[in-house]
């Protein structure tokens, strides 16, 4: 089911949307290939985005792990989780 909704997303994106602007609006029809070009890049962008964001996240859990760790052995104690 989901994959037919994406195709049915994809189908509005390339065709249903243009023809709309040419039809029913008086937009330049420059702006086609602008709102395709920013369906086409937007995708990777948002993928880069959250890479980065996974990339800091990942990076402050070994930060606090390493921290944890180094206050165990310091102190001779046990952390509890949460």
């Amino acid at each position: 089911m989901l994959d037919g909704l994406m195709a049915i997303q994809f189908k509005v994106l390339t065709v249903a949307l243009p023809l709309w602007l040419i039809g029913a609006t008086t937009a330049p029809h420059w702006l086609i290939s602008g709102t395709m070009l920013t369906g086409l890049a937007a995708p990777p962008a948002v993928r880069l985005a959250l890479r980065h964001q996974h990339a800091q996240q990942a990076h402050a859990e070994r930060w606090w792990l390493r921290r944890r760790a180094a206050i165990v052995s310091a102190t001779g104690t046990t952390i509890q989780q949460r």
